[in-house]
């Protein structure tokens, strides 16, 4: 190799590395986010009655660990689904079904005064395929569960980025 090249790659590390330094990347556990991190944990999030729903809600309650006594923040989540047929072969089969999620993340703050105040609005939409095979009807039905399962955990991690954003940037 020579002399040149070595220097190139080694040039193209430094680079690298001095970028990542100074992206701006603040995790949400650390000393300075500890007021934060108190108010990240006493979101209320309310059920649910859709299946959709549900899964996205307990995808949040895993990252999100719900203080019982501090209600002080109430989310809101709302979605419906939508499924749509793609075509693939030449024979115009549907051979792949679309299900697209959209779904939408209120959050409301208790006041002491017993006033509900909106603080945050957002909406979310993934999208995820699944295979449709007409001799074996169980496995269409598993994949139409996983694609679903995929999409709505998409949304989930999408909320709790958003959720963390929002509450280390408020100070």
């Amino acid at each position: 190799m020579s002399y040149k090249k070595t220097f190139l790659i080694k040039f193209f590390f430094v680079f690298v590395i001095l970028s990542q330094v100074s992206c701006g990347y603040q995790p949400i556990y650390n000393k300075q986010n500890k007021s934060a991190l108190k108010e990240f944990h006493s979101i209320y999030i309310k059920d649910t009655n859709t299946k959709i729903g549900k899964i996205i809600r307990e995808e949040l309650l895993k990252k999100i660990v719900w203080n019982k006594e501090k209600n002080r923040y109430t989310l809101i989540i709302t979605e419906d689904s939508s499924s749509s047929g793609i075509v693939t072969e030449t024979n115009t089969r549907i051979t792949r079904y679309e299900i697209q999620i959209n779904a939408e993340l209120n959050l409301f703050e208790n006041n002491k005064d017993k006033k509900v105040v909106k603080l945050l609005n957002s909406k979310f939409t993934s999208r995820s395929s699944h295979r449709v095979l007409p001799d074996n009807i169980t496995a269409t039905i598993s994949s139409e569960k996983a694609a679903i399962k995929r999409a709505s955990f998409s949304i989930a991690q999408s909320m709790y980025d958003e959720l963390q954003n929002y509450f280390i940037t408020k100070k």
